[in-house]
């Protein structure tokens, strides 16, 4: 029972996920590399969020799809890639 209330008030407090939006089929969007900055990222969950001036919306971001180490204010460099579920950033990389 502790466990299932410490479940609830951590799912309280962890970011809502982006906006759906629909897309092709394959939801890989273009070969062109996005950019924009990590504005949260959870090193415990392994995610984190990125912004960019190319979408209206925050992009998902999970540490699978990152080289190099994420922390909030980085650049990075990314593709994107649309689902059901929403916007995420696929081989991302930190901009030195």
């Amino acid at each position: 029972m502790f466990q299932s209330v410490i479940g609830k008030i951590r799912d309280f407090f962890t970011p809502s996920r982006p906006a759906i939006r629909r897309t092709s089929q394959s939801g890989k969007v273009g070969s062109q590399a996005y950019e924009g900055v990590i504005i949260y990222f959870n090193h415990r969950k392994g995610y984190g969020f990125v912004k960019s001036p190319h979408e209206e919306d925050r992009i998902f971001l999970h540490v699978s799809q990152l080289k190099g180490k994420a922390s909030k204010g980085k650049k990075v460099k990314f593709d994107i890639e649309k689902s059901s579920e929403g916007i995420r950033a696929i081989n991302a990389e930190i901009l030195a």
